[in-house]
């Protein structure tokens, strides 16, 4: 986002309506700046959460308001979470939709490609060394992803070529990005589990037409084409059971496509029968992007307030309340949901397990071989390990009440047998 040096914003960020500048064309109308010399002749303050330091702040100007901006999640700097340690700041920039001022990993891209037919060769490019693909550098992630992760390796083949769990190495030729375009399966899993906190994890896999294995917030229907485009990890507590079905796809190539189906079909369907309302509203239009989010949404955002500073007859009126705004944040999970897999089998989750909807419980389209319901003929190891119990403890509440008859059976003779 911010590189440390001035970043002017001209003509490719619109000025507000009603706004007239007395520049020469191609300068810039705003500038953000990280000289603090002079914080007063500033028109808005922007503070970075994670380097927010309440005793090292300037005295407050009216109408000079304060601005938090962030990436990350409030896991990071947990003072977001807090009512009283967030009233100094006016306004949140960050990658949650409901921030005035949207800090988003996301762009209308997404949209442009989930329009885009897949190739007539697009199967033949994915590779066969390895249904999934993980790339991650934090380790230690406080949802402890990581755990899961190497569970799932015992059970089908991952290749890891980040830090974490890594037993891939990057050859001089190929990207990041090369190797997500060639796998079928790629972990966009993040760090912690917040409403909306979703990062290029996702976008670089859905823009590179790779089934995404998803982790994150509790919705993904803003950031998902539709409900088939990514797999849920927390549907599958058990590891085992998401190797069984990602080795069932790897192994079905039109049940496999069912997971990109918003591609496709893109020359058959129109987007309102492929693609999910939310992720429609939030993408299509590259115009609302820019003027709501990144810097550009800043300028224009801050725009009326500095008029009303300088001009005495101007008086800014906040289209929101404070009061109504979104500045804090308490939607994140507690961390360590993934912890529990490191006890092994059976793998029993402390929390509830997602319903399973979509692709892998639906009848699929395609020739008779593979137009079958996937949950049918993916067994899960699961509910056949239940299942086991379940007949285990009929059997052996059989054999206790045969135990029992033939014990009675004894005494009644016992007693048939004694003296009258």
């Amino acid at each position: 986002m911010f590189d440390g040096n001035d970043k002017n914003i001209g003509d490719e960020c619109p000025v507000p309506e009603g706004f007239v500048f007395n520049i020469s064309s191609g300068e810039p109308w705003c500038t953000i700046t990280p000289d603090l010399n002079n914080p007063e002749d500033a028109s808005a303050l922007l503070f970075h959460a994670a380097d927010y330091a309440p005793s090292q702040v300037p005295r407050r100007i009216d109408n000079q308001p304060w601005i938090l901006e962030t990436q990350e999640s409030p896991i990071t700097a947990s003072f977001r979470t807090n009512e009283g340690l967030m009233e100094p700041f006016d306004f949140l920039a960050s990658y949650h939709l409901k921030s005035d001022f949207l800090f988003t990993y996301f762009s209308p891209y997404v949209y442009e490609v989930a329009n885009r037919p897949l190739p007539d060769d697009f199967m033949k490019k994915k590779t066969t060394r390895a249904p999934i693909l993980w790339i991650a550098k934090n380790c230690y992630a406080t949802s402890g992803r990581q755990t899961y992760v190497a569970e799932l390796m015992k059970y089908i083949k991952v290749d890891s070529y980040g830090p974490c769990l890594n037993n891939m190495e990057f050859t001089e030729n190929l990207t990041r990005t090369d190797l997500m375009a060639e796998y079928k399966f790629y972990l966009a899993i993040e760090n912690a589990n917040c409403d909306d906190y979703v990062t290029e994890k996702l976008f670089d896999t859905l823009v590179l037409s790779t089934v995404p294995i998803v982790d994150g917030p509790d919705s993904y229907d803003s950031f998902l084409p539709n409900s088939k485009a990514g797999i849920r990890m927390d549907k599958y507590p058990d590891p085992r059971d998401l190797a069984a079905y990602i080795d069932y796809l790897d192994k079905n190539d039109t049940a496999y496509l069912e997971h990109l189906s918003h591609q496709r079909d893109a020359q058959t369907l129109p987007a309102k029968e492929r693609l999910s309302p939310a992720f429609i509203d939030n993408w299509r239009d590259y115009g609302l992007h820019t003027n709501r989010s990144d810097w550009c949404s800043v300028c224009r955002g801050v725009a009326p307030i500095w008029r009303g500073r300088v001009e005495p007859y101007y008086t800014y009126v906040p289209a929101v309340e404070r009061k109504d705004r979104f500045l804090i944040d308490r939607s994140c999970n507690k961390p360590g949901k993934w912890d529990y897999a490191s006890s092994g089998p059976p793998y029993i989750a402390p929390w509830a397990q997602v319903p399973h909807e979509g692709v892998d419980s639906v009848q699929l389209g395609g020739d008779s071989t593979h137009g079958e319901v996937v949950g049918d003929q993916v067994w899960s190891i699961l509910s056949i390990w239940k299942l086991e119990i379940v007949i285990c403890v009929l059997f052996l509440s059989f054999i206790a009440s045969m135990l029992y008859k033939r014990h009675m059976f004894i005494c009644l003779q016992q007693r048939s047998s004694l003296p009258k």
